[in-house]
């Protein structure tokens, strides 16, 4: 069965958690104890939003806070929706979402039209490299399914998706609450002949990247067993045998070659693959400490002290160019200065902050870590912005 990973995005009541709802019922994906404790005498009646918002903070404040993981199997294809709060103060939690996806689903109430959150939605996943979406025009049924305000929006959001490189590959005008051209195409608009959101999903043919040949490695620890020390950490990419050519610790230039490689429990293995957590001995380890990078020469990967970034922020407090802010880049750290030299995007709806704002900047290190850029490996492209152990932005590597 092939995977979808999707960002269900959109303004504050704009109908995203209804529309998940709506899904799962619709497919039979919601559990039977559920669908008994529904009132499904009037299926147009039920609140399909309290499907998913299901913490109780959410339900008594009416909206979503957290970002929900929401799998709807139809046919071979499992998509996995990531339900992304449409709060600015929630942005942490938006991007962590937006990271994981492959594609995305935006929703717009035909009623109050492109809002600020929306643009800055499409802002984000642009910035992501999320460069494929579906539009639906929601809550089509209360204006009796009129083309004419269906294609003003159709003609805003193809202009604003055209300036960020994002392509739409459907504009379908839908009611979730009443399951209107959800599943299946139905007549309320009759001048509309295209897709559902179901049949636009499961039609989608997402190109992921292969996995790279390139291998990379990143120390977490230094280990003794038996007398015998191993390097602890994560292969970030391509694959790696036991007694192949050496590999290069690209922080310090030395190289090394590995002769052993242990599993997680503790047994030797000849291979380690992308994603495998692994202990290897080398035949010189005096120099290898924790964030060091180790790769078999590609140039993916470069060790820098300054890093050209495309930087969202998400702290409470403003960008201060004075502080000295940390790094982290997955096990590195570093002290380092920001520079922001370009607004990519600044909230109009929140004056005098920078939360949700997004730059372009420079980052000054005080000492060199290995970077790539995102689009080429996305957990050297990622960096965390700290000031005093709280993150207040992730910056994506640019160049």
């Amino acid at each position: 069965m092939s995977e979808l990973n999707i960002a269900i995005v959109g303004h504050i009541d704009h109908g995203k958690s209804t529309l998940l709802g709506r899904l799962l019922f619709d497919t039979d994906n919601i559990s039977k104890s559920k669908k008994e404790g529904l009132n499904i005498d009037v299926v147009d009646n039920i609140n399909f939003a309290y499907l998913l918002d299901s913490f109780e903070q959410e339900q008594k404040q009416g909206k979503t806070i957290n970002s929900m993981r929401v799998a709807v199997d139809i046919n071979n294809r499992s998509c996995i929706f990531f339900d992304v709060p449409g709060h600015a103060e929630y942005i942490d939690r938006m991007i962590t979402s937006i990271s994981k996806v492959d594609y995305a689903l935006i929703v717009i109430d035909v009623l109050q039209g492109i809002q600020e959150q929306t643009i800055h939605h499409l802002n984000i996943l642009s910035l992501f490299e999320v460069r494929n979406i579906t539009v639906v025009i929601n809550k089509m049924d209360r204006i009796n399914c009129s083309k004419e305000q269906f294609s003003e929006i159709e003609k805003q959001i193809n202009k604003i998706c055209k300036e960020l490189r994002i392509n739409i590959d459907n504009i379908i005008p839908i009611s979730a609450q009443k399951g209107i051209n959800v599943v299946k195409n139905q007549n309320l608009c009759k001048w509309y002949t295209g897709l559902s959101v179901i049949e636009s999903l499961i039609s989608m043919k997402i190109e992921k990247e292969t996995s790279r040949s390139d291998f990379v490695f990143s120390v977490q620890d230094i280990y003794e067993i038996s007398g015998v020390k191993y390097i602890a950490g994560k292969v970030l990419s391509g694959s790696m045998d036991k007694g192949s050519d050496e590999v290069l610790n690209i922080i310090n230039k030395e190289k090394y070659k590995i002769i052993n490689i242990k599993n997680n429990s503790g047994d030797c293995i000849n291979e380690i693959n992308r994603g495998d957590l692994a202990l290897v001995q080398l035949n010189d380890e005096a120099n290898v400490k924790r964030g060091d990078i180790l790769m078999d020469g590609s140039d993916i990967v470069y060790s820098t002290k300054k890093i050209s970034l495309d930087i969202v922020w998400t702290g409470d407090e403003k960008y201060d160019e004075s502080k000295q802010y940390y790094v982290n880049v997955a096990t590195q750290a570093a002290s380092c200065q920001i520079v922001l030299q370009k607004e990519l995007y600044i909230n109009k709806n929140r004056k005098n902050k920078d939360k949700g704002n997004l730059f372009k900047g420079i980052v000054a290190l005080d000492n060199k870590i290995a970077v790539s850029k995102y689009d080429e490996l996305d957990e050297l492209g990622t960096v965390t912005i700290l000031n005093k152990g709280t993150i207040v932005a992730i910056g994506i590597v640019s160049k």
